[in-house]
């Protein structure tokens, strides 16, 4: 198994293991990893310093508190403490993607061949949002301009603060309108950090298709004063 000759090579040169992964409801690393780790241990003999979180989400909001933990360990916290941070961390995390092409929610399952194809010729632009590691459809509008002003009212409810902590936009195929989004998002919400506008990752298109725009964010813990972004 992959996963586990890499655990080996680490854990021979001495070294402390932190595995994130994305939604074990959307993919099968963590669970993967689960065993991987056990049958180590079996190996070894004993417990072995690997922690393995699910982040219990996708593309770049399973990313962000990766930064912090890097932060973390560059300023000498523990693999426990780390891990603690990161299980608290990513029930915060959120993610909204407007997708004007409904061609993969169909082949995902999500919608039926006859919805989509009527909703692809009437315009109808479904949303989905993160829900218990699970991408649920969460909304649907008529137009790509009313999807981002529904998309921008449901973050709205996700963060009645309209305080961010952070942001950042994933997109494909429509990089003018996530500039836009962004215009709208500094607009109405006090942002503390607003990372750049990125493209997906070949996994995020396979599933989600070549025409979308995502938007991750987690609401401020703390009062975070002006706007710095």
């Amino acid at each position: 198994m992959e996963i586990a000759d890499k655990m080996r090579a680490h854990i021979k040169n001495g070294d402390e293991i932190m595995m994130v992964t994305m939604s074990s409801k959307g993919s099968g690393t963590f669970n993967a990893a689960q065993i991987a780790k056990a049958q180590l241990e079996d190996e070894f003999g004993y417990e072995l310093p690997i922690s393995i979180v699910d982040s219990m989400n996708f593309s770049i909001a399973y990313l962000h508190p990766v930064y912090d933990a890097v932060e973390m360990a560059k300023r000498g916290n523990s693999r426990r403490e780390i891990t603690d941070f990161l299980n608290a961390d990513y029930p915060k995390q959120q993610l909204v993607i407007i997708m004007p092409d409904l061609t993969y929610l169909r082949r995902g399952g999500r919608i039926n061949y006859t919805s989509a194809i009527i909703g692809g010729v009437i315009g109808i632009v479904p949303i989905l949002h993160t829900n218990g590691g699970v991408l649920e459809p969460i909304g649907k509008e008529r137009g790509m301009t009313r999807a981002v002003d529904s998309a921008l009212r449901i973050i709205e409810e996700k963060c009645p603060s309209r305080r961010l902590r952070r942001v950042q936009l994933v997109q494909w195929n429509r990089e003018e309108e996530a500039k836009i989004i962004e215009e709208l998002i500094r607009a109405r919400f006090v942002v503390e950090e607003f990372l750049p506008i990125t493209n997906p990752e070949a996994s995020v298109t396979a599933h989600a298709g070549v025409d979308f725009i995502g938007i991750a964010f987690a609401e401020a813990d703390t009062d975070i004063g002006e706007n710095h972004a």
